[in-house]
């Protein structure tokens, strides 16, 4: 409505009154329940993730064993196997299952569909992630347009630090919206 302002806009699209109401009965549905609840009713939510080296991809592996997640069984993928991959894993949070994937020709797992490692725990673990590990998932992808000592100056500027603080309270308290490690992270590099 002209004037009147519900909220800050997303992406600069308005949504029809059927959309809202969609959207809300959605919400309302799932209310008060945990994070993953829509999905595991809707099916398998597949997420593929991408360590940056092998220490990496050992240490998402316990994280995931820890957490309860089993290895599949498709008589090709072990937990050594997938330590051992060069390719991505691919993780299902819904039936709490992990694997590799046996190569990169799934259209899901194309590169913009491929997380980090740490935008994984920052996921994952919301809203009980910690301050470093979601400025961990956001130095990940900074890296895809500033080189490693452009980031490293740039996310311990003062005005940089106050935003971080500010998206992180609200990525915790609204769990994820517009303040995902990815968004805050294009922003950043918007703003550099």
């Amino acid at each position: 409505m002209p004037g009147v302002q519900f909220g800050n806009a997303i992406g600069n699209k308005a949504i029809t009154i059927e959309d809202f109401k969609v959207i809300y009965q959605i919400y309302k549905r799932y209310e008060g329940k945990e994070l993953f609840a829509c999905r595991k009713e809707s099916g398998p939510h597949w997420i593929y993730v991408n360590p940056s080296s092998k220490e990496k991809r050992i240490e998402l592996v316990d994280f995931l064993e820890f957490k309860g997640f089993k290895c599949r069984e498709d008589n090709k993928t072990t937990k050594q196997s997938t330590m051992d991959s060069p390719y991505p894993l691919i993780v299902d949070i819904t039936r709490k299952i992990y694997g590799h994937l046996h190569n990169t020709a799934c259209a899901e797992a194309a590169q913009s569909k491929l997380s980090s490692a740490e935008e994984f725990y920052a996921m994952y673990k919301s809203p009980d992630v910690e301050w470093e590990e979601y400025v961990a998932a956001i130095r990940e992808h900074l890296k895809c347009y500033l080189t490693i000592e452009e980031v490293n100056k740039y996310l311990v500027q003062p005005e940089t630090v106050d935003m971080l603080n500010d998206h992180f309270a609200k990525y915790v308290k609204e769990l994820g919206g517009s303040y995902f490690p990815a968004s805050t992270a294009y922003c950043l590099w918007m703003l550099y």
